[in-house]
C-alpha cells in the first residue's frame, strides 16, 4: 500500500574552495535523523514490536509521540511513520502464513489492551493492505473478479473497524491515525468528493499539521484516482491560501513522482514562486536539513531559477544526497548550470 524506501550507505561531497567553485575533495555522512533511511528504519522497528508482541512498548510510545510531537530533522512527524509499522505491509513476502501470523499478533495486542483503539486501527490498516494485495497494483481491467471481490470485502472490513473504535470515542478525539487509514479506505472505496472532504476536514480540525492528512488527499485528487488535471495544485494553493505557505511545497513535493519525468513544473499549474515561498518557511522552521536543503536545490534547478539554485548549492557546500537527485550526472551538470557567469 505505501512505497518501500531502498536505503544505502552514499554520500559524495565537493567542497567550495572559493569564489564558489567546486571540487569533488572530501566525503560526509548521511545525517542519521532525516531523510527517507532514519523514517524507514524506524517503520521497521515500530513493525518489529509487533511481531516480538511488545505491546505495552508501542502503546507507550504512541502516547509519547502524541504528546511530545517529535518529529524527524526535515519535520515529518515521527507518528506518522509509527502508524505506517502497523499494516504489516512490509513483514516478510505477503504470504498468507505471514499475513495470518501478523494477525495473529493484532488479536493478542487487543487482547492485552482491550481498551485501547490502537490494535484496532493497526487491524483496520492491516486489512486495508489485505485489500490491496488481493487487488494488485495494476489497471482496473487486469483486476480478476475474485481480486474485486475481496478487494470489497476487505475494505468494508476495515471501515467496520474503524466505525466501532469511533462509536467507543464518543465526543473524545480518535488518534490520528484512525484518520489516515480511513482516507485509504475511502481512496479504495471511491467515497466521492463531499463526504471525503467531510473526512479530510474533521482530520485537520482535529491536528491541524499532520502531514499524512494533506498527502492522503493529494493522492485522491491525482487524476489517476477521483480528481482531474489541476486539482492538486487547486487543492495546495487553497492550503496556501489559509497561511501554510510549507504545506504548498510539501504537498506538491509529495507527489512529484507522478509528475512527467519526476519534474512538477511541466505542470503549468505548478507554481514555483508558491514552491520557492514554502521551501524558505521551511527552512526557518527547520534550518539544519539537510534533507530539505537538498531537495529546494533540486527544485530550483528544476525550475531553471539560478540565482536560488547558486545560493543553496553554496548553502549545501558540496553535499550530494544520491535519493534527491535524478543522477549523479544531473547534480553536475546543474551545479555547472548555477556556477556559469560566477
Amino acid at each position: 500500500m505505501k512505497p518501500i524506501l531502498q536505503a544505502g550507505l552514499f554520500a559524495l561531497v565537493l567542497l567550495f574552495p572559493g569564489m564558489g567553485e567546486l571540487s569533488a575533495q572530501s566525503s560526509k555522512p548521511l545525517p542519521k535523523n532525516e531523510g527517507p533511511v532514519p523514517r524507514w528504519e524506524f517503520t521497521q522497528g515500530i513493525q518489529k514490536l509487533v511481531l516480538k508482541s511488545q505491546f505495552a512498548e508501542l502503546e507507550k510510545t504512541h502516547e509519547d509521540l502524541l504528546r511530545n510531537g517529535d518529529r524527524f530533522g526535515e519535520g515529518r512527524l515521527k507518528i506518522e511513520f509509527f502508524y505506517e509499522g502497523l499494516d504489516g505491509s512490509e513483514f516478510g513476502e505477503g504470504s498468507e502464513a505471514e499475513r495470518q501470523l501478523w494477525f495473529a499478533k493484532i488479536e493478542a495486542w487487543k487482547k492485552a489492551f482491550p481498551a485501547s483503539p490502537l490494535p484496532l486501527i493497526a487491524e483496520a490498516a492491516s486489512w486495508v493492505d489485505y485489500a490491496w494485495a488481493a487487488r494488485g497494483s495494476g489497471w482496473a481491467s487486469t483486476v480478476t473478479e475474485e481480486g474485486w471481490k475481496k478487494y470489497r470485502e476487505r475494505l468494508s472490513r476495515a471501515e467496520s473497524i474503524l466505525l466501532e473504535v469511533k462509536k467507543s470515542a464518543a465526543a473524545g478525539p480518535v488518534p490520528p491515525g484512525w484518520y489516515t487509514v480511513m482516507q485509504h479506505v475511502a481512496l479504495g472505496q471511491g467515497w466521492d468528493t463531499d463526504r471525503y472532504d467531510r473526512l479530510f476536514n474533521e482530520a485537520i480540525t482535529a491536528y491541524p499539521r499532520y502531514h499524512a492528512f494533506y498527502f492522503s488527499k493529494a493522492y485522491y485528487l491525482l487524476p489517476r484516482w477521483h480528481g482531474k488535471d489541476g486539482d492538486l495544485e487547486a487543492f495546495a494553493e487553497q492550503v496556501r491560501a489559509g497561511g501554510n505557505a510549507e504545506f504548498y511545497a510539501r504537498i506538491i513535493w509529495s507527489q512529484y513522482g507522478f509528475y512527467p519525468d519526476r519534474n512538477v513544473f511541466k505542470s503549468p499549474h505548478v507554481r514555483w514562486e508558491f514552491m520557492r515561498e514554502g521551501f524558505e518557511e521551511m527552512m526557518k522552521n527547520y534550518p539544519d536539513s539537510e534533507w530539505n536543503l537538498s531537495n529546494y536545490c533540486r527544485f530550483a534547478c528544476e525550475a531553471g531559477d539560478k540565482a536560488t539554485a547558486r545560493r543553496l548549492f553554496v548553502a549545501l557546500k558540496g553535499f550530494y544526497w544520491r535519493q534527491v537527485w535524478p543522477s549523479r550526472e544531473a547534480y553536475d551538470k546543474y551545479l555547472a548550470w548555477a556556477n556559469e557567469g560566477s
